[in-house]
């Protein structure tokens, strides 16, 4: 009987290893690629209110590529690293490229007047509940991630971002 066990063990996990390259085959193309919050995975979308009351929505930017910047007013190394995102927006904007600022929640004028202060003109959204936070996974301030055309993940970067690497991220994506 243990030998038929084993046996069988066997088989089960040379049909899984199978099933699982088979299925992770298939899930490789930009476009098959299954939603989540990490590289390689399409964007889960997102709908929040701007600082301007309109709903802006992930999906509104389809074809384009898109850096979500997940920030707070009280964050060093988010308005460090803001200034370097502004002009890269100026810069490619016109290049198919867009810049979501998700700000954690705080007070509308507080985000306003922060805005206003560093010059972002950039739409700037507010996550009021942290639900848009918790779907990409956020851990800690600030988080970018760039979306590709497609929609699909292809930088994740955790901490503050130089211009730099900003840079370096961009050049695969908007030529």
């Amino acid at each position: 009987m243990a030998a038929f066990s084993t046996w069988s063990c066997r088989v089960l996990a040379v049909l899984g290893l199978a099933v699982a390259l088979t299925v992770g085959a298939c899930t490789t193309g930009t476009l098959d690629a299954p939603a989540g919050a990490g590289v390689g995975r399409r964007a889960p979308n997102l709908t929040l209110e701007s600082l301007d009351s309109r709903q802006i929505s992930l999906a509104d930017y389809a074809g384009q590529v898109v850096l979500l910047n997940f920030w707070a007013t009280w964050c060093p190394p988010c308005k460090e690293e803001i200034p370097a995102i502004e002009r890269a927006y100026e810069a490619h904007r016109d290049d198919g490229f867009m810049v979501l600022g998700i700000n954690d929640g705080e007070a509308l004028e507080v985000v306003q007047t922060f805005a206003s202060e560093l010059g972002i003109t950039y739409p700037v959204l507010i996550d009021r509940r942290g639900e848009v936070a918790a779907q990409y996974r956020r851990r800690g301030l600030p988080l970018t991630l760039i979306v590709d055309r497609d929609g699909v993940i292809q930088v994740r970067h955790e901490g503050y971002l130089t211009a730099g690497q900003l840079d370096k991220y961009l050049s695969g994506l908007l030529h």
